[in-house]
């Protein structure tokens, strides 16, 4: 396929109807995450013992939610939440996108993610094995 086709292929692939989108930043995208989330949740049934990490894909370009952590090997990207199967399996995915996501938990940020990545796991037995950046809440 030519470079220039699959170019503006991409520029016309959209997820959401424009006049249907919400006010978040990640609102085009985020039919696809939903869905994407919760046909893992229906089809794959993990092992005991699960994880949650932080990841980040590098992006050099201008993002209101670009991070920039110095100790990580792609220093700026986007950072991502990962509910990860021990065989390294990705479960499901949150994408930090900068907006506060507390919502109904009182347990700050790091607890609301990590409530939200276990929801479905909770109660049934599951290890859950974190990081340092995990064990403050």
């Amino acid at each position: 396929m030519p470079q220039n086709k699959f170019q503006l292929m991409l520029r016309f692939w959209h997820f959401i109807n424009n006049e249907d989108s919400g006010n978040g930043r990640l609102c085009k995208i985020i039919g696809l995450l939903d869905h994407l989330n919760s046909t893992m949740d229906n089809v794959y049934c993990p092992n005991k013992n699960i994880s949650i990490d932080e990841s980040m894909m590098l992006w050099k370009r201008r993002l209101i939610f670009r991070q920039y952590v110095k100790n990580k090997r792609h220093k700026y990207g986007i950072k991502f939440y990962e509910h990860c199967e021990s065989d390294g399996i990705v479960l499901k995915v949150k994408i930090y996108s900068g907006e506060t996501t507390l919502g109904k938990h009182l347990l700050g940020q790091t607890g609301a993610i990590v409530l939200d990545l276990m929801e479905k796991f909770l109660g049934k037995g599951y290890h859950l094995y974190t990081d340092n950046f995990y064990n403050f809440f």
